[in-house]
């Protein structure tokens, strides 16, 4: 159950010091998904394949946008969860983090992930969040 956190080399390098974060994660996720096929679920329960977690951060919403291009490349399509809860903690205001995302930042998202047939799981629970 990798994370999938920038498309945008700038923002993770401003944020976690990676400029290279987006080729490299790309990469081991079509490794990863190579390895172990597609997503295999029994009664709720992943038996097979790659489960990729993306956390939207407020006011970066063109960075999903483009994790989601990214994960719309690989093939078979891996299970993708797109998480809300997103909270500012410790140093996150520095960098511009104030706030949690609104419901209107994550539908945009949610809706995009569907337009390019991303396989989404808990969209129902993070709206509940929100």
């Amino acid at each position: 159950m990798p994370d999938f956190k920038y498309s945008d080399p700038e923002l993770g390098m401003k944020l976690s010091g990676v400029a290279d974060y987006p080729q490299i994660a790309f990469e081991a996720l079509k490794v990863m998904v190579k390895q172990t096929g597609e997503p295999v679920l029994k009664d709720g329960i992943m038996k097979k394949g790659v489960l990729v977690r993306h956390l939207i951060l407020p006011g970066y919403i063109e960075n999903s946008l483009g994790v989601i291009d990214l994960l719309s490349k690989i093939e078979p399509k891996p299970l993708v969860n797109i998480m809300a809860q997103f909270r500012p903690e410790y140093l996150a205001r520095k960098y511009g983090l104030s706030r949690g995302i609104t419901r209107e930042e994550y539908l945009k998202v949610i809706e995009y992930a569907q337009k390019k047939n991303l396989n989404l799981i808990e969209t129902e629970r993070w709206l509940r969040w929100l």
